[in-house]
């Protein structure tokens, strides 16, 4: 059983965080951000869907190419992608692959990252607005 004490309520108003730097933290204006889902390298496919659908109880929403040769697996906010062969012996072969979140006006959102310094590239799916968050973390802005 878990320690209820060890966990913190979130605060109903925003906490002010500690900026790293002089730099004060500052919201952008005319655009916000959802979650929609997270990606993650596994290297056993069929273990990692069967944990989550029939362990945890979710249900699969889609997968791709098809259910006979899958590589990748999306549950709600999760999506779980078949390391390459290459990736097998790689420490990095299974991680965080990417956060993707839905803007409600990506344009916007892509303008003013780029005015922030973010560099944006291509993802092999075609998605242009892929770019590298804080230690490397890749984000996608979906369209």
């Amino acid at each position: 059983m878990r320690d209820s004490k060890a966990y913190q309520q979130v605060p109903a108003e925003p906490v002010a965080l500690q900026p790293q730097s002089r730099k004060e933290l500052a919201m952008p204006e005319g655009w916000t951000v959802t979650p929609h889902h997270t990606a993650i390298k596994v290297r056993d496919l069929e273990v990692c869907t069967a944990f989550f659908r029939d362990t945890l109880g979710l249900k699969p929403r889609m997968v791709r190419p098809d259910w006979d040769n899958p590589e990748m697996v999306w549950f709600e906010g999760i999506q779980l992608v078949q390391a390459s062969d290459e990736d097998q012996n790689s420490p990095e072969g299974w991680r965080l692959f990417h956060v993707a979140l839905q803007p409600d006006n990506g344009e916007a959102v892509v303008a003013d990252l780029k005015a922030q310094g973010y560099q944006f590239k291509p993802h092999e799916a075609g998605n242009p607005w892929f770019f590298a968050g804080p230690e490397g973390i890749e984000i996608e802005l979906l369209p």
